[in-house]
């Protein structure tokens, strides 16, 4: 702490120029205004109002997010464009009936998952009948386990 202030240390230069999402909608609503008068953005008194502090003076600073900016209206103009040209949005009976597909369809999936699991504990109990069946005790008995497989055909060797 440094004559009273907590936030000395914890303050960087590269923090200083940064917009908010509250200043992006001022800039945007300034920008916008600009453009359809057909005129450029002041920047230079943009960057002395009340709401843009750590831009004060700094117009080049406030020119530089530009770019940004337009990205941000560009996406939200495609988006406007979308609902403009007829995709209707989903209202509540339409949400409701997919969310009850989708319940649906998960039960199917558990059941299904459910069944697989059934029938893999019936493949290993068949599977260690067989070889109670043929004499091989699957306590550590790997060399007749291995001469059955082999006569079956079915051991590969590594």
């Amino acid at each position: 702490m440094k004559d009273g202030k907590c936030q000395m240390g914890k303050r960087r230069s590269g923090d200083k120029f940064q917009l908010r999402p509250s200043l992006l909608y001022v800039f945007a609503d300034r920008y916008r205004a600009a453009r359809n008068a057909h005129k450029g953005v002041d920047y230079q008194r943009l960057s002395t109002t009340k709401k843009f502090k750590s831009f004060k003076g700094q117009a080049k600073e406030l020119r530089a997010k530009e770019p940004e900016l337009k990205v941000l209206l560009k996406k939200a103009l495609a988006e406007q464009r979308e609902i403009d040209t007829g995709k209707p949005m989903k209202n509540i009976d339409v949400l409701e009936e997919e969310v009850a597909r989708l319940d649906m369809q998960h039960e199917e999936d558990v059941a299904k998952r459910n069944q697989l699991e059934v029938d893999i504990e019936q493949q290993e109990e068949q599977q260690s009948g067989y070889f109670e069946a043929v004499g091989v005790v699957r306590s550590g008995n790997w060399e007749a386990t291995e001469r059955i497989e082999r006569s079956e055909g079915k051991v590969q060797h590594y």
